[in-house]
């Protein structure tokens, strides 16, 4: 498989995630924002338990935002973690005998289906970016899972620990 074949692949895959788009970011935004109200009264709750209502409660070294700008990008990197509905496809495809049709292809069966998955994760890589940039401006960042941690740091793994590094 060219690498012309595969970036069209992954295009054409993403442009049919995204085909209704206004649907599709219905759908995330009440996703995302049903999560982020429940987190948010269940951590709040909480926080005002454990601080008898003083607001400077922390629970294992997060304080209530904190918590709650870890609970947001655990919800936008659960969306990459998922993934799609691919080994249903694939089932799909064997069972219906469609799977056939990739022996015609130019390209071969597993980077086909590599580029079809990476497309359909392009827009959660978005919504990531997106999201965490909003996060990170509404919230702030006052998480200790987060200290040292920088666009630099993710690019380099320097905020790996020195025994994890090695």
């Amino acid at each position: 498989m060219t690498g012309r074949l595969f970036v069209t692949v992954v295009g054409m895959e993403s442009r049919r995630a995204m085909s209704y788009r206004v649907d599709f970011w219905l759908q995330v935004v009440a996703s995302f924002s049903v999560n982020l109200t429940v987190a948010y009264c269940v951590w709040h709750g909480i926080f005002a338990a454990a601080g008898q209502g003083a607001g400077n409660a922390r629970i294992g070294g997060y304080d209530e935002p904190g918590m709650l700008v870890y609970y947001t990008l655990a919800l936008l990197i659960s969306r990459l973690v998922r993934g799609t509905e691919r080994p249903a496809t694939i089932a799909g495809e064997i069972y219906d005998g469609s799977l056939s049709r990739f022996l015609l292809y130019p390209a071969g069966y597993l980077p086909m289906k590599y580029a079809e998955h990476l497309g359909t994760l392009l827009p959660a890589f978005i919504q990531l970016g997106l999201g965490s940039v909003l996060v990170v401006a509404v919230f702030g960042v006052d998480a200790p899972a987060l200290d040292g941690v920088s666009a630099g740091s993710i690019a380099h793994c320097d905020c790996l620990p020195a025994s994890a590094a090695r």
